[in-house]
């Protein structure tokens, strides 16, 4: 279905994006990659570099701001060939500033907040997290409690954010924080979206340990935080709808599709190899039919992928029934993990020693239940499951548009 939608200019921009994939990335990172294992800022800094002077850090940017005018085929194109190519992920965790603040700024900002701020995010000098979840306020968002009271020419921040990706990494934070607290109105009605600098007096990192003994979450504490009001993005009470935005591409990038067939190619490399009563896995039916079922759900959930884009350039942008790829994609993702660690058993237990001399076993051997674990958070980032499934109840079942 992908090359019926494709013109030979795009099969051309794909060539070029394969080229490029496969020359930028030193054969070290693209390992490391390959294998799961964790990376570094300056890993991530060095890559978004390597993007941004060739044009494509900011893609999703207006060409007047600095971005390209891709199709959204492109735009498919070039994050699949770069994620199959195993280059780091320039995700919207990982690219806040690209990915979530630039776009933001180029449809709501001011022309002095997009001088002031556009080019640090295009040269990577400035790293950027997004303050949305709290403790009591992550799937329903518009509960949200972090207050912030205007004062003079600064709004005063007081409350605090969790599971905050990579805070201890960043200079800013796009932050949602209540500005009106009329309990006449919707709770969406009285928030406002605020740009916050992490280095400021009353802001406090704390880090949230993770169970595969990685280090990306934390809870940002906010004490009497002084914001400058010309760090409001848009009018105030309006940061629902900006922060909404986004919502649609976030969704269809959810999909992981191209992650998705990596991984069952590594699972069909395995049981190559993997040995069950002295026979490879992939020779066991049962195991087969566990790998075939996988990859017929993924083939269905990338040609969804696909009618939406087909959708989207015949000028019918998809509407929240874009919440299957979602749902679909990420519980997908964490099924293949759990066959990958089936398939190498007690290897991919974390705490254990491989035996010395065993050099020859693949990094991803260590890494793979690390993986698995981070996963199953897919199904609640962003939106969990269970909101994903209220959302297409609602729009489509019932008729109504999920807020």
């Amino acid at each position: 279905m992908l090359e019926a939608l494709l013109t030979d200019d795009d099969r051309r921009f794909r060539a070029e994006v394969r080229a490029f994939a496969r020359d930028a990335v030193a054969p070290e990172l693209r390992r490391r990659v390959a294998d799961g294992a964790e990376l570094s800022k300056q890993d991530y800094v060095e890559w978004q570099k390597l993007l941004s002077q060739r044009g494509w850090l900011t893609t999703t940017w207006t060409e007047h701001d600095g971005g390209v005018n891709w199709s959204p085929v492109r735009h498919y194109l070039f994050e699949e060939e770069l994620a199959l190519a195993d280059c780091p992920p320039v995700g919207l965790t990982l690219g806040v500033g690209a990915k979530l603040l630039g776009p933001i700024l180029c449809e709501h900002g001011s022309a002095e907040q997009k001088q002031r701020l556009l080019p640090p995010i295009r040269d990577c000098s400035v790293w950027w997290c997004q303050g949305y979840s709290e403790p009591g306020a992550g799937s329903d968002l518009a509960s949200l409690a972090t207050r912030a009271v205007r004062d003079g020419d600064d709004y005063v921040l007081t409350g605090t954010k969790i599971w905050t990706s990579y805070a201890h990494w960043a200079d800013g934070m796009c932050c949602l924080a209540r500005t009106d607290r009329d309990p006449e109105t919707r709770p969406q009605a009285g928030i406002s979206f605020l740009l916050v600098d992490m280095h400021a007096p009353g802001v406090t990192v704390r880090p949230i340990p993770t169970i595969n003994r990685r280090h990306f979450f934390n809870q940002v504490f906010f004490d009497a935080v002084r914001v400058p009001v010309g760090n409001r993005i848009g009018a105030e009470n309006d940061g629902w709808r900006i922060a909404k935005s986004l919502l649609l591409h976030e969704r269809l990038a959810a999909a992981r599709v191209a992650e998705t067939t990596k991984r069952l190619k590594l699972a069909r490399a395995i049981a190559r190899v993997a040995l069950f009563h002295g026979k490879p896995l992939l020779e066991h039916d049962w195991f087969r039919m566990q790998l075939a079922a996988l990859e017929i759900q993924a083939r269905a959930i990338e040609q969804t992928a696909l009618r939406y884009l087909g959708e989207t350039m015949a000028g019918t942008p998809p509407g929240p029934e874009i919440a299957l790829l979602k749902l679909r994609g990420t519980e997908l993702y964490q099924k293949i993990y759990d066959l990958l660690c089936d398939a190498i058993g007690e290897e991919s237990i974390p705490l254990k020693r491989l035996k010395t001399g065993d050099a020859d076993i693949p990094g991803y051997w260590q890494t793979l239940n690390a993986n698995r674990l981070y996963a199953r958070g897919f199904t609640v980032a962003a939106g969990s499951s269970e909101v994903q499934r209220e959302i297409l109840a609602k729009s489509l079942l019932g008729g109504q548009r999920a807020s």
